[in-house]
């Protein structure tokens, strides 16, 4: 079982955390590490349409006059992703890239917008300021059906995501057990499930598909097929397999995400991208960055290749 350790969780903390901001907080520390192990990578690297889920308008690089705003319209166009582990940086391909920006109010600011600003220094075809604050070009996009949990169920959560992500295949009976089985937990939503099967291995190989709304039966099913290595049994299971996975591709393509800023994570309330627009400082149009609320549509976002 992969843990993490204190190491891990620190590099988290400095990573998020920029000079100047207070401790983190316990609270959004655990929260955040969660949605970090939680975080998708869609289909890696690639240039995807962000539709928001209550407006139907997407996420966009617009240009007006000499300035390039961001915010959602009508029939807008496609953003370039890319990853570093399972953190994403969204760009226009016009070296400019999606900024958590930060408003000073009296006492302590926030991120209050996602803005146009010039891609931090990296490396392939990141160009542009070297003066920005990288972190403030890194987000989570989190599936809005996410089970966040503690450590304890760290890596579990990490594999359902990889899989919703198409990266998992199996090559062997073995294999195609494992998979089936995270495709089953993935389907189903379960990170845990009742101990016992009230189903024979022997019946559920003829009746592969009652694992569906069974997962409990899933190791049992896996176990027979194990010990009974017939071609007739691989062949079931092959062909279950495949009609879960069509399933999960089904599913992926009505599932939403939420875009969550890494930036100021840890120090402060998490906070994800919504549907509106707003006027930013040098007349820019932006988009408005709100304390993050899993039943908020407008935070929802589908995401799907261009």
């Amino acid at each position: 079982m992969r843990v993490f350790s204190t190491a891990s969780v620190l590099s988290l903390l400095v990573v998020a955390l920029v000079p100047g901001a207070q401790a983190a907080s316990q609270a959004n520390a655990v929260e955040a590490t969660a949605i970090a192990s939680a975080a998708s990578t869609l289909h890696g690297d690639g240039t995807y349409l962000f539709t928001n889920l209550a407006t139907n308008q997407t996420l966009s690089f617009t240009r007006s006059t000499t300035l390039t705003n961001l915010y959602p319209i009508k029939n807008g166009s496609a953003l370039q992703v890319q990853f570093s582990g399972n953190q994403a940086r969204l760009s226009g391909g016009n070296g400019k890239c999606v900024s958590a920006q930060w408003q000073s109010t009296v006492g302590r600011g926030y991120d209050n917008a996602a803005v146009s600003y010039a891609c931090a220094v990296g490396s392939g075809n990141l160009t542009g300021s070297a003066t920005l604050e990288k972190t403030k070009q890194w987000w989570y996009i989190l599936p809005s059906d996410a089970v966040l949990t503690t450590t304890a169920n760290a890596e579990l959560v990490s594999v359902l995501a990889t899989q919703a992500a198409g990266k998992h295949n199996a090559s062997t009976t073995a294999g195609i057990g494992s998979t089936v089985s995270h495709i089953v937990a993935r389907h189903t939503g379960a990170i845990r499930v009742p101990d016992t099967c009230s189903q024979e291995g022997a019946w559920l190989a003829s009746h592969p598909t009652y694992v569906l709304a069974h997962a409990e039966c899933t190791n049992t099913l896996n176990a027979y097929i194990a010990t009974h290595p017939s071609r007739l049994l691989k062949r079931l299971h092959a062909e279950l397999a495949r009609t879960l996975r069509r399933r999960v591709e089904e599913r992926a393509q009505a599932q939403t995400f939420f875009i969550i800023a890494v930036d100021h994570i840890l120090d402060q309330e998490t906070r994800a991208i919504g549907s509106a627009s707003l006027k930013t400082p040098g007349g820019y149009t932006s988009t408005v960055l709100n304390p993050w609320d899993k039943s908020d549509a407008s935070q929802m976002w589908k995401i799907t290749s261009a």
